[in-house]
């Protein structure tokens, strides 16, 4: 995991998977299954055609659209850093997380996300 020298697995349970009801080991299970499912996404195509270029949430929300259903890009808030470059997508899931739950499920069931940047660069890996 990147970061594990820094002990940044710890910071992850403690702020976001300590409340998740299962161990640290199905958190970072199911956690890595969504972020693979996103990444084999439009999304994830989206995203690596534009390395080193703008995108825009609209691009963002409509990626998410076609793969996961209409209206369902409206659970991702994209966020950016200072200088104007994609940091994070938060995505609103609502509903039992399990191996066989589906994304689209997930998010279908969730409240809509505001927004924090219109555009943002994507830095290379």
């Amino acid at each position: 995991m990147p970061g594990y020298a820094s002990n940044l697995q710890r910071h992850e349970w403690v702020k976001h998977g300590s409340c998740y009801g299962k161990s640290a080991e199905l958190y970072y299970q199911d956690a890595i299954r969504l972020t693979d499912t996103i990444n084999q996404s439009e999304v994830g195509t989206l995203l690596k055609n534009n390395i080193g270029k703008r995108v825009s949430s609209t691009q963002i929300r409509q990626a998410f659209n076609k793969a996961f259903g209409e209206g369902l890009g409206k659970k991702v808030n994209m966020r950016c850093d200072k200088k104007g470059r994609l940091g994070e997508l938060w995505i609103n899931l609502s509903g039992d997380i399990s191996s066989d739950s589906s994304l689209s499920s997930l998010l279908k069931n969730a409240v809509n996300a505001s927004n924090n940047c219109e555009s943002g660069l994507v830095d290379p890996v």
